[in-house]
This record gives C-alpha cells, structure tokens and sequence, in this order.
C-alpha cells in the first residue's frame, strides 16, 4: 500500500501516456494526440508540452477543419463518424488561452472556421454542435474580438442564413445581446452597441416570419423565438436590447410583423403572436415604469398597442371560426383542435387584461383596451373555448389566469377600465351561471360508466374560492348581477361548492401519517384553495 496511488496521490509532473507521445517529435501525428484517452484531460490540466503543441498555427488549422467539417460516414456498411471533430472541439472548449489567441493572431483562421456557415442549407445539427460550441467559447474569453471580427466581415448575416437550426440561433443571441452571463462584457466605449441596429438585425428576423419561409422547418420558431428573447432580456444595462426593442416597436417593422401575421399562414400567425405578446408587455412594463418615475411623454397610444387593436377583429374571427381540421387524440378526436393560434390570442388577450388591470389610472390607453375587449366580446368567446376544450390545461391556465387578473382585488382604488372589464366578465360573459352549469357537467361525467372528472375542475374551484372570498352579494349586484342569480350563487356556495372543497381537503388514506385522526369537521374553511 506504501507505493499506492491513494497514498502518493497523482503526480501531474510524472511522464503519463501523452507525454510520451509528444516527447517524441516527428514519429506522431495530430491524429495520433486525439487517440489518447487523456488527451481532453491532459488539455484541461495544462500540460506543458500538449498546450505548447495545439498552440501551434498548422495545430489549430487541422483541428478547425475537423470541427467544421465532420468527415464521412456511411451506416449502410456500419462505418461510424469520426471522433475527431468532437475531440477536437472539446479541446477548444477547455478554455486554453494559448489556443485560443492563435485565432485572432492569425485572423484568416477565424475566416475559416466561420467559412462553415457558407454551406447551403439545411446544415446539420451535430456538426452545428461542434462550431457553435467553438464559437461560444470565443464569446466567452475573446468577446470584443471576436465581436469586433463579426462585424468587420458580414458573419451576422452568414448566422441569419442557418437560424432554422435550434444552436445557430442560440448562437445569434450569444453574439447579439447575451454572451452566457446575462449581459455583455464590454461597455460601449469598447464596441458601438448600435451595430444591431445598422446591420438591421430586426428587420431581417421579422421577415424571418414571412410565409414564403413557411414549410422551411424550425425557421419561423427560431426567428421569433430570438425576438422573444430580446425583448424579455432588455435592460437599461445592455443598451443594445433596448435599442432593439425600440426599433421593434416602430410603425414600419410593426407593419411588416402583422402582415406577416395574417398573410394565410398558421405558422406566420403563431409565432408572429409571440413576438406581439411580448411587445405589448414591454409595453405596458416601460409605460408603468416611466408613471412611477414622474416622466411624462406625450400622450397617445402606443404602436403596437393600436396594431393589436386594429387587428382584434381578425382575431376574433380565427377564436370563433377556426379551420376545420381534425386531430385524433387519446381522449377523442377533436374537431376542430383548440390550435396554437388559438392559445395565442386568448395569452394576448391576457397581456392586454395586464395593461388595464395594472394601471391605477384610467388613461387612453387602457380605455381603448376596456372598450375593445367588451365591444368584441371576447370573454365570452373565451369561456366558451375553456368550456369545450376540457382536457387542455394549457387553454384553462391562460383562461385562469385572465379571470383572476380581472378579479383580482388590489388596495389601491380600481380605475374605471378595470371595472368595465370586471362588468363584462360578470354581465355579457355570464361567469357565475357558466360556473354553475360546469360543475352539474362534471358531476354527469363522474357518474358515466368508467367516467372522470373533467380536466378544468381544479382550475374552475381556484376561481369559485376567489369570488367566495373577495365577491359578497353587495358586491356581485353592483357589478349587474340579478337578485336572482346571486341568490343561485349563494346557494350554489353553501351546497355543491363546500362539498368540492371538503373532498378537496380529504386527506388520501383517511388521516396522515403520525397525525392521529380526528372527527371530520363539517364547518371547517372552504377558503383554503385560493
């Protein structure tokens, strides 16, 4: 045990396997170095002799090749791929700053490990892997270089050509406005943070969108999902997403996003809905924030918010007349489906519910929002959607969350747009009888042969609990309720509701463990599921 490797511990100075490799010049190749097992460790520990040898320009070259060109394979005869391409990216990814500097002390090298990006489309995702992986860990150590190279050779436009690969368009965010940490590493003395804007980055996502491109595969995702992540990341910190968000929400770009959006394309319209969303909460968040800080800009609606109200009638008619298609699922066959569309329009309307809902003031912005959704009736076409749709708990937790931000009971005074929407959803979309009429649905459903309960029960209890607790009769005959149907209401509360709630609060097995059992009590509180 005397001469043990648990007593002596590993000596990182003793001669291993590739030092003997690489004590031998000329009798070994590069090949050879990426055979060794230790190769990838031996990198990461800094050996001397293996970071002196890949720091070497001819080195660095072959091991580019290797990442951006992958090698043959054929699976007909069983003849796997290569492991180079992945040892050598490896290699690169441990960060080494001797390899890495030889990129930038020979510029054309950076040349060609871009050159992978003027293949044709589509490339391949595993061989994408191995470049971007490359390129991220230059971002990381060499970010105002290599950012500085990307401008300087159009490689943005080369990254917009391949953005219907998931990682390259992971990479587009990395190399415009998130570099791994949150923010970029560089302040705006180092690098004009406008150089998104001059290259039209915006722009060309948004036409990223256009149905021409739509049987492309991922590309509208990727495009929007880019956009998405621009606007959430924004921040005064990285001006650069401000920028961007800003020139997102200009009239001509806003044009070209909802042409784009009903240009007879279900991918065009969902994914360019995503990207409206989000502007709409920049939005309301930027309009919020300048209230709080006593700036006060000229008044009038904003662009995207009059773009969205503009377009609500078309999105009132895909709510109520949607394709005629026909999907077979495990619960039936739905005919229509609920759709990606759908889901979308009803998560806008939610952000516009957000808009009224937070500002304590009743300004034209939030007034057009109130009159749109109450003239289009849109809660009542969204409860009807919630209803029909019964196992679609994505549908029921945007409808939820709609009906509570509406509901929802703040200290502060509420404005008279938020009591018009408070209005319609009592009034025109006849919540509390639609409400009552789901629950007698789901007790039928329960009491078929090898029936279940419906999927938005839970959802219908958490809304059922808040009006319990925050909506008494007074309250429910101000907002245009019949006499008679809040006696119903009241009633309904008292009986099939608490018996919900009481099933609700049974415990599994009678009583929990360690816990001795005890009489059930029959007045306990029926407020516990909020």
């Amino acid at each position: 045990m005397e001469n043990s490797f648990w007593m002596s511990g590993y000596d990182f100075g003793s001669v291993t396997g590739i030092g003997e490799l690489l004590s031998q010049p000329g009798k070994f190749t590069l090949e050879d170095v990426l055979s060794h097992v230790d190769v990838i460790a031996e990198c990461k520990y800094l050996r001397t002799e293996l970071i002196d040898y890949l720091s070497k320009k001819d080195v660095v070259e072959k091991l580019i090749h290797y990442v951006i060109n992958r090698g043959p394979s054929d699976p007909e005869k069983k003849v796997p791929p290569t492991p180079y391409p992945y040892v050598a990216s490896e290699l690169f990814a441990c960060e080494v700053d001797e390899i890495l500097s030889v990129f930038f002390d020979y510029p054309e090298l950076l040349e060609l490990l871009f050159s992978f990006l003027d293949a044709p489309s589509p490339l391949e995702p595993c061989d994408c892997a191995y470049f971007c992986k490359v390129v991220v860990v230059l971002i990381t150590k060499k970010h105002t270089q290599l950012l500085e190279f990307i401008q300087a050779h159009g490689i943005l436009d080369k990254i917009l050509n391949h953005i219907g690969v998931y990682s390259i368009m992971e990479l587009l965010i990395r190399v415009g406005w998130d570099d791994g940490s949150g923010m970029s590493h560089f302040s705006e003395e180092e690098l004009d943070s406008d150089w998104l804007q001059e290259v039209g980055l915006a722009g060309k996502l948004i036409a990223k969108l256009h149905p021409n491109l739509e049987k492309v595969p991922e590309v509208h995702a990727n495009a929007a999902c880019a956009l998405v992540d621009a606007v959430v990341k924004s921040s005064p910190m990285v001006p650069k997403t401000v920028r961007l968000v800003a020139e997102l929400q200009t009239k001509p770009l806003l044009d070209i996003l909802f042409t784009n959006m009903f240009a007879s394309s279900a991918s065009s319209l969902t994914h360019s809905l995503s990207v409206a969303i989000v502007l709409v909460q920049s939005c309301n968040e930027q309009r919020l924030q300048e209230r709080l800080n006593g700036e006060r800009k000229e008044e009038g609606v904003p662009p995207i918010i009059t773009h969205v109200i503009a377009s609500f009638p078309k999105y009132l008619k895909i709510l109520t007349e949607p394709p005629q298609e026909e999907l077979k699922m495990q619960c039936g066959v739905l005919r229509p489906p609920c759709g990606a569309s759908r889901l979308k329009i009803i998560e806008l309307i939610l952000a516009l519910v957000r808009c009224v809902s937070e500002d304590e003031e009743a300004d034209e912005v939030t007034t057009l929002i109130a009159n749109t959704l109450a003239s289009a009736s849109a809660f009542v076409h969204m409860l009807d959607i919630f209803s029909h749709y019964h196992w679609n708990n994505l549908l029921h937790g945007l409808v939820e969350g709609v009906v509570h931000t509406v509901l929802d009971m703040s200290e502060s005074e509420e404005s008279a747009s938020l009591l018009q929407l408070r209005r319609h959803l009592f009034g025109d979309a006849n919540l509390l009888p639609r409400i009552m009429t789901l629950f007698v649905r789901n007790a039928e459903a329960v009491q078929q042969p090898k029936g279940t309960r419906l999927g938005f029960m839970g959802h219908l209890i958490r809304i059922s609990s808040v009006l319990r607790a925050s909506y008494p009769s007074s309250s429910l005959t101000n907002l245009g309720m019949t006499a008679d149907k809040v006696e119903l209401w009241e009633q309904f509360l008292d009986t099939t509701y608490k018996q919900e709630v009481i099933i609700q609060h049974t415990v599994l097995g009678g009583h929990r463990p360690g816990v001795p059992p005890t009489d059930h009590d029959d007045n306990q509180d029926v407020d516990g599921l909020q």
